[in-house]
Formats: structure tokens, sequence, C-alpha cells
């Protein structure tokens, strides 16, 4: 195999002599004119999911993720040794980007039962998302005691003697990747499939700051801004239905722009800090705050529709912004600090993208 890659790499061997030793591969575990529709689904889940996954997950969590047993997926896989390594870690990983360039290619992988489908691949993980989703997010995941005696996720953790082994069975790596992970699925998936969009307006409609909380206890809370801004640039139905999903993502957009750094450092305040202080007409408030049923403090006189305020941007340490300048389209600014750093933010909703380290002391800042 070998050879043939670094053959076909310097234009020594045409597609089809590749295509071919993928085929014979593949007949290993999808014979010619198969009829049976349980091989061929379960060949297009499992290897699809393995092509499609945005990172690498072991079997055990493969299994979770895609709903089957993982002998199957074992079983599978040890037909597949020449294109899918599976190391001693138990993660399957392609050997060459060329097998997924093959199997989604309809000029190239002829038969419709080897070739997998990204539009389908995606969708049906992203369905599974929103099932493990849907089923395991809730209010304080890991059972934590009265908040306000922690002012960070670390602190509870400690203070509740909530152990790393307590976290996995908590927050398993299949809901840890469904939360992360789910909108890159969305993205390419078919939208207008009616069990993907139902998976997606209950777990918006119920879950929008359960995902919060575990993302901030995960350290990945970041992501939030962006699968937001995801599912609010795709091109979703003007029905009634999506357009209360789009206004409950739209105010939760501004929530977590506005508190990112509050919920960042405790998750639990997400209900009993972030909330309350939200207004009073949004529907974000009106569908979650019986969720802050046990929040410390009663508030009056809030805001009641969304203020000017986008974000609070706290990043430069020790001292303050020296330089501010937005880039041509208006989409991104960037700050430049005495501590010589340069952060990159959203001007939309405030959220971070990145720091660059200047080589020197700041005296002008140009964004192109």
């Amino acid at each position: 195999m070998q050879k043939l890659l670094r053959a076909c790499a310097q234009d020594h061997t045409p597609f089809k002599d590749l295509d071919h030793f993928y085929t014979v591969i593949l007949r290993n575990i999808v014979p010619v004119n198969c009829d049976d529709d349980d091989i061929v689904s379960r060949y297009q889940s499992i290897v699809g999911a393995i092509i499609f996954i945005s990172r690498p997950l072991p079997v055990s969590t493969l299994a979770h993720l895609i709903g089957m047993d993982v002998e199957d997926i074992h079983a599978v896989l040890e037909k597949l040794q020449s294109v899918i390594l599976l190391g001693d870690d138990d993660v399957p990983r392609i050997y060459h980007k060329s097998f997924p360039d093959y199997l989604t290619n309809q000029a190239r992988c002829k038969d419709p039962c080897l070739r997998i489908d990204p539009k389908i691949g995606h969708m049906q993980i992203a369905i599974r998302c929103f099932k493990i989703t849907n089923k395991h997010l809730k209010y304080n995941v890991l059972g934590l005691g009265v908040p306000a005696r922690f002012m960070s996720n670390e602190e509870g953790l400690k203070k509740d003697e909530i152990t790393d082994e307590q976290l996995q069975e908590k927050i398993p790596q299949h809901l840890r990747y469904a939360c992360v992970y789910w909108v890159n699925h969305l993205e390419v998936a078919n939208i207008e499939d009616t069990e993907l969009m139902n998976g997606l307006e209950r777990f918006v409609d119920e879950h929008t700051l359960h995902w919060f909380e575990v993302l901030s206890l995960i350290g990945n809370l970041d992501s939030a801004h962006r699968a937001i801004r995801g599912v609010l640039t795709l091109q979703l139905s003007t029905s009634s239905d999506l357009h209360q999903l789009i206004q409950l993502l739209s105010d939760a957009l501004r929530f977590i722009s506005k508190f990112y750094e509050l919920i960042k450092r405790l998750a639990l305040h997400t209900y009993y800090s972030a909330l309350p202080f939200s207004p009073t007409s949004s529907l974000l408030y009106r569908r979650y705050i019986k969720e802050a049923r046990h929040y410390l403090c009663g508030i009056e006189g809030g805001l009641e529709k969304w203020d000017a305020l986008i974000a609070i941007l706290s990043s430069h340490s020790p001292t303050t912004f020296s330089l501010v300048r937005f880039g041509p389209d208006g989409r991104l600014f960037a700050s430049g600090s005495f501590d010589r750093t340069i952060k990159l933010w959203n001007a939309g909703d405030g959220s971070f993208h990145g720091t660059l380290i200047a080589s020197g002391g700041l005296r002008a800042l140009a964004l192109s």
C-alpha cells in the first residue's frame, strides 16, 4: 500500500488503481451485489463515523456516539486493517486521506453500497449528538452543593470531593464530544430532516443553559459562540417554531457573550448570577428562569431588553488596552496592550479568537 500511495502522490499511478485497491479491501465487508441492508448500514455507520468525526475517539466512545456495540465495531475494523489503524489506545485512525476521498466521491466509488454520503453521515452523527445531549444534560449535572460556597469550578470540585473518575462518569466522553462538536456535523447535514431539526429544537429549548454548564466544567465554553453562530447562519425555514428557535439562540448568544467570564469561572452561576440579571422580556429568561429556583437573591428593577453592552473584554493582564483597531469589514477587531499581547475578537458578540505576541513594545496596530 505504501508503494501505491507514493506512486499516486508522484502522479505515476492513476486514481483508478488506488480506487481498485480500496474496493478490493472493502469487499471483505460488503460483497458485490450485497442485498443485506444490515451489513451495508453497519459498514456505512461505522466507517462513516470514523471519517467524519471531528477528532479521533476510542472505540468505546464511538460505540456510544453511533449507538452500536463495541464488538460490531471491532468486527468491521478487523477486516479493514489495511486502511484503518487501530492502535494500543483503541482509537481507529485513517492511514491516508485518499481513503475518505474515495469513499465520498460518487465518480470514483461507483457502488452505492460502498459509497458514504457526507450529508447523510454527518446528519446521523448530529442526530446522535442531540440524542446524547437531550438524554444526559441537566441542571447541576455533578450534583454540587450550595454554590455560594464556591468561587470557581476547581474549588467546587475540590470542596465536594469530586474525583476524576466521578467527573468522567457524570460527563462521559461521548457527552463531551456531543456538546463540543454537534455543530460541525449539523453544518454539513441535511437540515430539512425532521428528526434532526426536532433534536436541535429540543436541545435549544430544554438544555441550552445545561449545555453552557457542561462546557464550562470541561473547559470548552469558547465553543459555544461558534456553535450558536453556526446555527444562526444556516438557511433555516421561517416557520413559527423555528422563529422561536432562532430567537432563543439569539438570546443565548447575547447571554454567553455578556456573562462569559462569570460562567467560565463557575458553571453553576449560569443560573444563580447570570440568568437573574438577563432581560426579563427575553425568551431565554422566560424559558429558563425556573432553573434559578434556588437562586440566592431576588432581583427587582432589572433590564427588560438587552442593552448596548455586548461583552466585557478582560483577557489582557495585568495592564489595560492601549490600542484597538477594527478590520476592514468590521467583523473582527484587535486589541493591543503594554504586555505585548495582541488579542483578536469577534465584533458581533465579543468572543475571543486568539492571541498574538508582539516582538517588542506596541506603538501602532493595524488589521487587514
